[in-house]
């Protein structure tokens, strides 16, 4: 069975039982002895002979009871459990299982050591979830900075060269000539752009 299917079948069964749990009709009729003993019957707890269940079809208080019963026991079939017949006695709408799984308001919950665990790492308050949030915001700006300062150190030792190149260029040749400028330009634009290509 799918586990929607599964689900809805549940629920279905927590909807019969909290219909039962509200009959008081239901469970006034439940308290004779008779009715008891049909139930115990109906459910094989404790089966009698066919010659004193014959009267029951006469019987309009014990019909009602067995016709509440098979809708709930209809709802069990369907999520595949045995009619929770202590709940529907006990008045109550919660099925606890021979696991120690129960259903609670129409869902399934599983024993503790079942549940799934809890990550130790993951907040619990929407407080903690914002800080962790805001941590984890402060630590990737840090990285970010971090490499734009490495990135800016380059670009400034790229321009530094360039500097020095030019200043050497004259220092080599003070009165240089324009197509010599056109040679330093290039000769420093290959310079930065290899310093530029080694720093990212």
């Amino acid at each position: 069975m799918a586990a929607e299917g599964k689900e809805a079948a549940l629920r279905q069964v927590w909807l019969a039982l909290g219909h039962l749990r509200s009959n008081e009709s239901f469970h006034a009729a439940l308290d004779c002895d008779d009715a008891r003993a049909a139930v115990r019957h109906w459910s094989g707890e404790k089966r009698l002979p066919a010659e004193e269940c014959e009267e029951w079809g006469q019987n309009p208080r014990l019909m009602m009871v067995l016709r509440e019963l098979r809708q709930l026991q209809h709802a069990c079939q369907l999520a595949g459990i045995k009619v929770p017949l202590n709940s529907v006695l006990a008045k109550s709408d919660v099925v606890d299982f021979p696991d120690g799984s129960k259903l609670i308001e129409g869902k399934l919950v599983l024993k503790p050591e079942e549940q799934a665990p809890v990550d130790a790492d993951e907040p619990a308050t929407i407080e903690e979830k914002l800080a962790k949030e805001d941590r984890e915001a402060d630590r990737c700006r840090s990285v970010a900075w971090t490499r734009q300062k490495a990135q800016l150190k380059w670009q400034l030792a790229a321009g530094l060269v360039a500097v020095a190149a030019a200043r050497l260029a004259l220092w080599w040749n003070p009165e240089p000539d324009p197509d010599d400028w056109a040679a330093v330009a290039n000769a420093t634009a290959e310079l930065v752009g290899a310093a530029l290509a080694d720093g990212t």
